[in-house]
This record gives C-alpha cells, structure tokens and sequence, in this order.
C-alpha cells in the first residue's frame, strides 16, 4: 500500500497490486484496500477488490 500525504493533512491512500497463482487464497482482511487489484498469473484474470461486499471481483 501506499500512502501519500494530501491536502491540508489528509490522508490519500491507494491499493495493491498483488500478482500470485489461480490456486493461492486472495487476502481480504481489513487491511486490504479498496480497489487493490490481484493478476493470476497463469491464468491471466485480473480482479479487483470490492471492500463493501469483502470479494474480488473479476475485470
């Protein structure tokens, strides 16, 4: 993750771009951001992580 400091003190934080195996377990504790986007790299899907409903999502 990383974090960037933006206007008048605020916070401004971005996803992950996570790359692993079809077969590995995608994180999705609190920690993962928003957004944070996850490429099998076997299989060539891309997903992106949907926090309101805690699931990766293919794209």
């Amino acid at each position: 993750m990383v974090t960037n400091a933006g206007h008048a003190g605020t916070t401004i934080t971005t996803g992950w771009d996570l790359r692993g195996l079809s077969t590995d377990t995608k994180p999705t504790g609190d920690e993962v951001p928003n957004g944070s986007t996850f490429l099998e790299m076997d299989t060539g899907n891309v997903y992106a992580f949907d926090k309101a409903n805690t699931q990766w999502r293919q794209l």
